[in-house]
C-alpha cells in the first residue's frame, strides 16, 4: 500500500515539475503574438488601452470589444516595439465583448497564438500575458475555476490575477492554446476572473456597429493646428460626415488675468455672434450648426487656471470641403484660424500622438478626463510650485506678467 502511494506521489510530483518547466517555454514561444492596444479619441488624448493577440498568420487581431469601443483610432505594439494602426474593424460579437481587426500594413506574416476547438474542464491550469497597470507582458497563472453560460455565451471564470490593461488578452491552456479572451473581473471577491471563450468566436458578425472605426482614413483627419491669435487654442481633428464637418479643439486657461473665470460658449442661434466657415474659392459662409458647449454667456462653465476644455463645432457644409477659414464674430479674443487645408491623405502614425502626449497639461487633462480631481489639483500644484524662487506665487501676487511670461515659465519649468 505504501509502496503504491508512494508511487502516485512521485507521479504527481513529476507531473508538476513537468508542467512549471513547460510554462517558460510556452511563454516565450506565445508572448510573441501577443501585443498592446492604445485607442485615441478626437482630440489625440488616451482613450483607453488593453491588450489583444494575433490568431492567424495574416495578423488578423482579437481583443475585448470594450478596449476599443467609442475610440476614434487606435494602435498596437508588439513585443518588438513596432507599432501597427488598427485599420478595420472587421467582426464583434458585442454579447461575448469580442472584436476582431485587421492592421495597416503591407507586412504578410505575423507569429499567432492557435486556438483551442473546446471547452477545457474545470481545474485545467491556465495562465495569460497581459500589460495590466501599464506593466507590459506580465504573465499570470492560476486554475479554471468554474464555467457557465448565460444569454451572453460560454464564460470561463479563472483564478488567473487579472488587472486594467489586461483586457482583450489571450487565456491560453498549457499546450499553448489560446481557449478565451480575458473580459472582466468582480470586485465583489478575490480571484474572481472572468474570459470569454474562444469559441465565441463563432458568433462574430459584421454589422453596422463596425463602422465606427473602419478605416478612419477616408473621413478623419489629425490637423493639431495652434490658433495664431490664441495659443492656447489648438484645432485637433476634422472629421468629414456626410454633409457635415465636425471639428475639434482644445482650449487650455493659462491666463492669470482670467484667472478661474475663463469660460468658453457658443451661440448658435445668432450669426453675428457665432462660428462660421468661409469657402476659400466661393467665399460661401457656413455658419455653425450645433456645438457641445453651452449656448450663452450664463450657461458657460467655468475653466480652472491651468485646466483645460475639449469640444466640437458642427457645421452644414453640405459638401466635403478642401480648403476653407475658420472665423468668428464674437468678442475679445481672436479664435480664427485661416487657410485650412484638408491633406489629400491622412496619415495616422503613433509617433504623432507620442508627441502630442508631451504636449503641457495633457496628464493633468487626463485625470480630469476620468474623474481624478484630487490628483489633478496635485499635478497641477506640483508644476506651480517647480517655479524657480517661489516666481508663480510672487507673480500671483502681484499679477505683474503677462501671459506669454507666464508660458515661458511653464514651458522652461
Amino acid at each position: 500500500m505504501k509502496k503504491h502511494l508512494s508511487l502516485a506521489l512521485l507521479c504527481l510530483l513529476s507531473l508538476c515539475v513537468t508542467c512549471v518547466g513547460q510554462l517558460p517555454a510556452i511563454v516565450t514561444k506565445t508572448e510573441k503574438a501577443v501585443f498592446q492596444i492604445e485607442t485615441y479619441d478626437e482630440y489625440g488624448l488616451t482613450f483607453s488601452s488593453g491588450t489583444g493577440f494575433f490568431i492567424d498568420k495574416n495578423g488578423t487581431g482579437i481583443t475585448a470589444y470594450h478596449v476599443i469601443e467609442d475610440s476614434k483610432f487606435a494602435f498596437v505594439k508588439d513585443l518588438s516595439g513596432k507599432k501597427y494602426r488598427i485599420k478595420k474593424i472587421t467582426r464583434i460579437n458585442l454579447d461575448a465583448d469580442l472584436a476582431e481587426f485587421v492592421l495597416d500594413t503591407k507586412q504578410t506574416s505575423f507569429p499567432f497564438i492557435p486556438l483551442a476547438n473546446n471547452i477545457p474542464t474545470k481545474g485545467t491550469e491556465v495562465f495569460t500575458i497581459g500589460n495590466p497597470e501599464g506593466f507590459e507582458y506580465i504573465v499570470s497563472n492560476g486554475i479554471v475555476s468554474g464555467l457557465k453560460t448565460n444569454s451572453s455565451g460560454r464564460i470561463i471564470q479563472t483564478s488567473t490575477p487579472i488587472s486594467a490593461g489586461s483586457s482583450g488578452g489571450p487565456l491560453l491552456n498549457m499546450q499553448g492554446q489560446a481557449i478565451g479572451v480575458i473580459s472582466y473581473s468582480s470586485t465583489n471577491g478575490q480571484n474572481l476572473n472572468f474570459a470569454y471563450s474562444i469559441l465565441e468566436r463563432q458568433n462574430m458578425k459584421n454589422d453596422s456597429m463596425v463602422n465606427f472605426m473602419s478605416d478612419v482614413t477616408g473621413n478623419f483627419y489629425w490637423m493639431n493646428i495652434k490658433s495664431k491669435h490664441e495659443p492656447n487654442l489648438t484645432l485637433n481633428s476634422i472629421e468629414l460626415i456626410d454633409s457635415m464637418t465636425v471639428i475639434n479643439f482644445s482650449y487650455a486657461n493659462l491666463s492669470i488675468a482670467k484667472g478661474n473665470e475663463a469660460f468658453v460658449y457658443c451661440n448658435t442661434k445668432n450669426k453675428d455672434e457665432t462660428f462660421f466657415i468661409q469657402e476659400k474659392d466661393s467665399l460661401t459662409k457656413h455658419y455653425v450648426k450645433s456645438s457641445t458647449l453651452s449656448e450663452t454667456i450664463e450657461d458657460a462653465s467655468k475653466i480652472k487656471l491651468a485646466h483645460a476644455i475639449h469640444f466640437s463645432l458642427i457645421f452644414d457644409t453640405k459638401k466635403p470641403l478642401k480648403s476653407f477659414d475658420l472665423k468668428e464674430n464674437m468678442k475679445g479674443s481672436d479664435w480664427s484660424f485661416h487657410d485650412i487645408n484638408i491633406p489629400k491623405k491622412q496619415y495616422l502614425i503613433s509617433e504623432i500622438f507620442e508627441q502630442y502626449k508631451k504636449n503641457q497639461f495633457h496628464e493633468t487633462r487626463m485625470k480630469l478626463r476620468r474623474g481624478e480631481y484630487t490628483r489633478a489639483k496635485d499635478n497641477i500644484d506640483e508644476q506651480k510650485h517647480s517655479f524657480k524662487n517661489n516666481e508663480y506665487n510672487n507673480l500671483l501676487k502681484t499679477k505683474n506678467i503677462t501671459d506669454d511670461e507666464l508660458r515661458k515659465l511653464i514651458t522652461n519649468n
